[in-house]
């Protein structure tokens, strides 16, 4: 017993094992102790480990007595009699402190009582009984080695049933099995020893809201030994575009049809069948479905046959697959319904399928030959085989995710899989290409070699994310992809990454919705930037190799980043000695990225760099890390310079260092992050800024495509940082005309859009932007004209600038578009593919019902998903809040639109300064249903609260996203509601702070004949 007594001349306090006994007096309340406060503390059942899991008796005790001996509990009757008189005294010491103690100051009138802490309610299984497993993760004693599942899925019922045997090897002495089921009712449940002979099973444990069953055996276990767990099941077919839920589709008759789908990623495959479902519990599959007779199915592994169900009338078949190789619960996959196909061979002899709707089997052939040729040419980059005999793309309606990546079966949203040569646009056709190969990247990294845990889903999908451009580079070399890496993914990576709601790639996860969470930008896009950066590090030749061995060592069984850094060493020639973990460390399991400040010293002369965490000072989430009170974990960053003198100086600027480098005399700026493939930003003196902004005037092509357009990105990063004046990002955007370079032009008008939108109706700001953007692109849009032509990147550009010329009513563009709009309507049109929907959105924006109504017929009876999107956004695009309440409510009609396209169209409503408000107005009125339609793990709801407030600026906006949060269940778009009030927090700081600055900025660059109110 440890007593600890504390008097002052204001009160006195007893504390127990830590916990308050008897309550200090408040300068406001008056003292009162409570008998309540010396009742037994609570084990709290929420913070145990899984070792602590284990009960005595299975069911309620905390202890390990079941794996531990048996100890005397009895005491000689010495000890008692001095733990009494102790005992005794304490309690005699405590009365005179309480009864001698001075008068308290506290009045009468403020009396108040604290009341007891509350132990947490154990948790309670569907049989009213105490759930005794208290872990969310599965205990480590049963290891599943071969399912044996059958599915019979009715569309007509939306109900399912099934059968999984699943052949378990018990490593340690246990009476209880841990299972995942998720709204699952079991109907038979048996286990087998390897002789045939029966297990019993005492109680099956059902607790829902961990997707668990606990099953108590009334004999133990025998470590070493092997079992078969049998469980028979039945459940309900949802319409939640995830787990095992039902789409539709319109056939060519023009008739509704539906289709079963199979979503399993990250922790629905409990939903679909009692599996352990946890990525390191690898296991083979062999499944049976069956289905109607009308049907066919597709899943991992190849069909070998299909046979009469026994038991059921002649209208249903059982198809039968082959078993896979190891792989996570997550993985496996089987789409039922009516599908279209075609084919082809990789060199290796793989068979390559596409499945689509009928109408759409036209649209297939590019993503079909990217498929091919993806295979071969990772296979040639891994030196691994792709190990099994077929890989099937599917294309689904309504499908939450454009991509999961199923061993075996790419299931895709039909609009990013499939392609209309005759419509579809070269940036759908770009994103397609570089969509298919993330999913032949993840057959590699993800099925082949798994996480361990959901903790490094980074090593999976950030990897994807960087092959998508190595791997469709060398298969289309003219289109030059790599080019884009820092546009598409790397920028917008870091413009989350400054926020305090982010995370870093690898942190500790545990529930559905934080696992959920971990799909998003960051893991995705820094994830692939960080390899990115380590590739460019250590070289490309030791990257592949390293990669070649990492797959060779765990092939079809777990790794984590210590181990993929582990293999990247090892391939780095000896003379170099680089431990890439102690590199990449700092990179991956903290959130953020460094600042590197370069500075002149004239007196050395040297040049110093020193790093320090990017923090956006309007954030106030931790005022400690943004003052700079509470230093960080820094980071070693691969730094690479390049002088105006074509000097190169490569080190790494170590933690907690500031380091100092002669460069040759004469040198005018240093310019840091050559080719930007660093993850981290800089900045530098007034002088070298200075220096080089004038450069990009004088001799545009001294400094690269890859720099100047990361010199952009980076000043205005600075700028809305607090870090740079206004006018250093806005003089690099004015140094433009001097330039035709593709990538600078697409970075500079991304940041200008960026500009003008969180300015949403701030004037006279909105107008000097609208006339200075027509005075800086006027030359640029003569230059890019309305004809298809150029490489990849122009023609990226010139549907940019178009659109952009468009939206600030530049004369020219609005003319062109409106005689376009007119001959598209008459079927004259000439517009090409990729401009066509700049010039309808154009017509609708600055038409009426009648242009409104027209793409609303198309969008009803079209068959080629990129038309029915395009009329989506087009109709979205209406500046008349009639119209686009219409349009809302059209949205929300049974099966009506796709949860998608939903979430598309409502985005590009929020998109003008008229829709922004009802969008927002809809997303709130409507959440309810929206969750429903969603579903709590879905992450659309939260990306799509995130487009709706991106122009958000004032007070009023805030206040009404944080009160609407207090009020709803976010579910897994929580992160991205964050992340959203953060940018609305930032963008008042912001205008605060610069609004006028820019003001005079852009009116500096202005005529005087412009008249502004």
């Amino acid at each position: 017993l440890l007593v600890l007594i504390c008097l002052d001349n204001r009160t006195s306090s007893l504390t127990v094992g830590g916990q308050c006994v008897v309550h200090p007096c408040s300068m406001e309340g008056s003292f009162k102790p409570t008998k309540e406060g010396l009742s037994t503390i609570q084990p709290n059942y929420y913070n145990m480990n899984v070792d602590s899991g284990f009960n005595a008796d299975s069911r309620t005790t905390l202890n390990r007595d079941v794996y531990e001996a048996k100890k005397s509990k009895s005491m000689n009757k010495k000890k008692i009699i001095i733990i009494g008189v102790f005992v005794g005294l304490v309690a005699f010491a405590v009365i005179m402190v309480i009864a001698l103690r001075p008068e308290t100051q506290c009045t009468v009138e403020n009396e108040t009582t604290t009341e007891p802490p509350v132990a947490p309610k154990p948790p309670i299984a569907t049989n009213g009984e105490i759930y005794p497993w208290r872990s969310l993760r599965l205990p480590p004693y049963i290891i599943p080695h071969r399912y044996h599942l059958e599915m019979h899925p009715n569309i007509d019922k939306k109900a399912f049933q099934g059968k999984v045997e699943i052949l378990v090897e018990c490593k340690d002495d246990t009476d209880f099995i841990v299972i995942n089921s998720k709204d699952h009712r079991i109907t038979v449940s048996t286990l087998m020893d390897a002789d045939k002979k029966e297990v019993d099973i005492a109680e099956l444990y059902v607790y829902p809201p961990w997707g668990q069953i606990y099953i108590q055996l009334k004999t133990f276990l025998r470590a070493g030994m092997k079992y078969t767990l049998t469980l028979h099941f039945t459940g309900k077919l949802t319409d939640e575009a995830g787990g095992l839920y039902i789409t539709t589709f319109r056939q060519p008759d023009g008739n509704e049809t539906s289709m079963v789908v199979a979503k399993l990623q990250a922790v629905e495959a409990r939903a679909a069948f009692p599996c352990f479902d946890e990525p390191h519990l690898k296991s083979t599959f062999k499944l049976s479905l069956i289905r109607s007779n009308r049907h066919m199915s597709i899943s991992n592994s190849k069909l070998t046959g299909s046979s009469s169900a026994d038991g059921i009338s002649n209208d249903w078949l059982m198809d039968t697959f082959e078993a896979t190789p190891r792989m996570s619960t997550y993985l496996v996959s089987f789409v039922i319904g009516n599908f279209s196909s075609k084919s082809n061979k990789t060199s290796g002899g793989t068979t390559v399928s596409v499945f689509c709707p009928e109408t759409g089997l036209g649209q297939v052939d590019f993503a079909l030959s990217t498929a091919v040729a993806g295979l071969e040419a990772m296979e040639k980059y891994f030196k691994t085989k792709y190990p099994l005999p077929k890989l099937d793309l599917v294309a689904i309606p309504d499908f939450e995710y454009e991509l999961t990546e199923n061993w075996g079966l790419l299931i895709f949203k039909d609009t990013a899989m499939m392609f209309d040569e005759k419509y579809s646009s070269i940036q759908t056709k770009l994103d397609i290409g570089l969509l298919v190969v993330h999913g032949l990247s993840q057959q590699w990294f993800g099925d082949f070699v798994t996480m361990r845990w959901w903790s490094d889903l980074w090593l999976s999908v950030g990897f994807a994310r960087f092959m998508e451009f190595k791997i469709l580079e060398k298969i289309m070399p003219d289109w030059e992809v790599s080019q884009l890496f820092n546009r598409e993914v790397k920028f917008k990576a870091m413009a989350l990454d400054i926020l305090m709601s982010s995370h870093p790639v690898s942190q500790p996860v545990e529930t559905a919705i934080q696992i959920t969470s971990m799909f998003d930008r960051i893991s995705y896009d820094k994830g692939a930037s960080l390899l990115r950066m380590i590739s460019s590090y250590i070289g490309e030749s030791a990257f592949q190799t390293g990669i070649q061995d990492y797959l060779d060592k765990y092939g079809e069984k777990n790794a984590d980043s210590t181990e993929l850094w582990n293999a990247l060493s090892s391939a780095v020639s000896k003379d170099k000695r680089i431990i890439v973990e102690n590199i990449m460390k700092s990179w991956t399991t903290q959130q953020g990225y460094p600042l590197v400040t370069v500075n002149y010293d004239p007196d050395t002369p040297k040049y110093s760099f020193k790093q320090a965490l990017f923090v956006n000072p309007s954030l106030t989430v931790d005022k400690d890390v943004a003052s700079g009170r509470k230093r960080p974990v820094e980071w070693a960053i691969p730094l690479t310079c390049v002088t105006d003198k074509d000097e190169k100086i490569d080190f790494i600027l170590d933690q907690g260092i500031s380091q100092n480098h002669e460069i040759s005399t004469g040198t005018k700026w240093v310019k840091c992050n050559h080719g930007h493939t660093g993850y981290y930003r800089v900045t530098y003196d007034d002088i070298i800024w200075k220096n080089m902004i004038q450069t990009t005037l004088d001799d545009p092509k001294k400094i690269s495509s890859q720099d100047r357009a990361g010199l952009i990105d980076d000043a205005f990063a600075l700028t809305m940082g607090g870090e740079l004046p206004v006018s250093f990002g806005m003089s690099l955007i004015d140094a433009l005309n001097n330039t035709d370079d593709p990538l600078v032009w697409l970075v500079a008008l991304d940041n200008l859009r960026r500009l003008k939108k969180f300015t949403t109706l701030l004037e006279p700001t909105q107008t000097y932007l609208k006339e200075y953007s027509k005075q800086l692109i006027n030359k640029t849009y003569a230059n890019v004209g309305w004809k298809d032509e150029g490489s990849l990147l122009k023609r990226i550009l010139r549907f940019a600038v178009l659109d952009y010329a468009v939206e600030i009513e530049l004369k020219e563009a609005l003319q062109e578009s409106k005689k376009r709009f007119l001959a598209w309507r008459q079927g004259k049109d000439d517009t090409p593919k990729d401009l066509k929907i700049i010039v309808i959105k154009a017509g609708v924006r600055y038409g009426g019902e009648d242009e409104f109504f027209h793409c609303y017929n198309i969008a009803m009876n079209t068959t080629v998903a990129s038309i029915k999107k395009d009329m989506y956004q087009a109709m979205a695009s209406t500046r008349s809040p009639e119209l686009i309440q219409r349009l809302l409510d059209v949205l929300l009609k049974e099966h009506a639109v796709k949860i998608h396209d939903m979430v598309d169209t409502v985005k590009t409503v929020s998109e003008h300064p008229t829709g922004r408000f009802i969008a927002w107005r809809f997303v709130r009125s409507n959440w309810e249903k929206l969750l429903e339609l969603m579903g709590k793990t879905s992450k659309m709801l939260g990306r799509l609260v995130a487009a709706v407030t991106k122009s958000f600026n004032s007070h009023i906006d805030e206040q009404e996203m944080i009160d609407f949060a207090k009020n709803n269940d976010l579910g897994a778009g929580e992160v991205f509601y964050n992340q959203s009030v953060e940018a609305v927090a930032h963008h008042m700081w912001w205008l605060e702070k610069n609004n006028d600055r820019l003001d005079e900025w852009l009116k500096s660059k202005l005529p005087n004949t412009i008249e502004f109110q």
